[in-house]
């Protein structure tokens, strides 16, 4: 027979985390999930590590994904990226949801949570310092534990409360992704099977498809006769049109454009690629800066 420390470990273990514990630990809520994955994040990019967790759900059509992202407003691709919306349109069971005020962080399956303050963005993963709490509650695993939650008003306080205030958020966010599974009719069998999935809704792809056009127009080329053809991007230092309104190529700028810190040093000149401490406000370096002001038309 369970001890009463042990039934007490088994109605509610909160759990402080950091650094690659929090990591680990959100890994173990996304491996774990059967019937439901919960993900409350302003910014989404996954990182590698947590897409493929995720992804060895993606024929489980009994799991339920839901994602509420939120934050930029006129903006809601610099919040959650279109690679990642196609990976997340793979799963047959599904909603995506923003909230523009949104800046909680909250993780779950069915039977574990984190409240933490790491977005699920591949740069918090790796480089921020950041905390969270992992709660599990297990009540109703046997007499005693309901016992000692009535007499002790231990229960299920903390997670309960945390749930339902995330679900209040939820339920009241903008609904842009569903997908539904559709399983057959079959009276009597007590698990049906499973036919297909149908998007009910779907506002995401519009928006994204904007988005791809009006970059396509930013990133057409810029030539004149007062500038080179080619250069380098400033980060990553790939060949691309010279221009020094667009010093990016299109996947630093995607990166770039979440933040938008014109101040922010890269690492080469955008006209020669010598290593150079450089901007988006001043993305060549000294001598090229120079020679480009010297070639620009003058106005009357």
């Amino acid at each position: 027979m369970a001890s009463v420390a042990e039934v007490y470990s088994q109605i509610i273990m909160a759990k402080f985390l950091s650094d690659n514990a929090l990591n680990s630990e959100l890994e173990k809520i996304f491996d774990q999930a059967h019937s439901k994955i919960v993900i409350v994040s302003p910014y989404i990019r996954l990182h590698d590590r947590f897409g493929s967790t995720i992804l060895t759900k993606v024929n489980n059509p009994r799991l339920q994904v839901i994602i509420v992202f939120g934050k930029n407003e006129d903006d809601l691709t610099k919040s959650f990226r279109y690679e990642d919306f196609l990976f997340f349109q793979q799963f047959p069971n599904i909603q995506i949801r923003y909230e523009r005020r949104l800046h909680a962080k909250y993780y779950a399956n069915e039977t574990s949570a984190i409240i933490t303050s790491m977005n699920l963005y591949e740069f918090s993963n790796n480089s921020n310092i950041e905390i969270g709490i992992k709660s599990r509650i297990k009540i109703g695993r046997s007499k005693l534990a309901g016992l000692l939650s009535k007499l002790f008003d231990l229960g299920d306080e903390f997670d309960f409360n945390a749930w339902q205030y995330l679900k209040k958020v939820i339920d009241q966010s903008d609904l842009l992704f569903e997908k539904v599974p559709q399983y057959e009719n079959s009276a009597g069998r007590l698990k049906r099977k499973y036919l297909k999935s149908t998007i009910k809704i779907d506002s995401l792809t519009a928006i994204f498809n904007d988005k791809n056009q009006s970059e396509d127009q930013f990133y057409k080329p810029f030539v004149n006769d007062y500038n080179p053809p080619f250069g380098f991007c400033i980060r990553c230092k790939l060949s691309i049109i010279y221009d020094p309104y667009r010093p990016y190529c299109k996947d630093c700028y995607s990166v770039w454009s979440s933040y938008e810190n014109r101040s922010y040093i890269e690492k080469c000149c955008h006209r020669c690629g010598n290593e150079a401490e450089t901007t988006m406000a001043k993305p060549q370096d000294k001598a090229c800066w120079q020679e480009w002001q010297d070639t620009m038309p003058r106005t009357m």
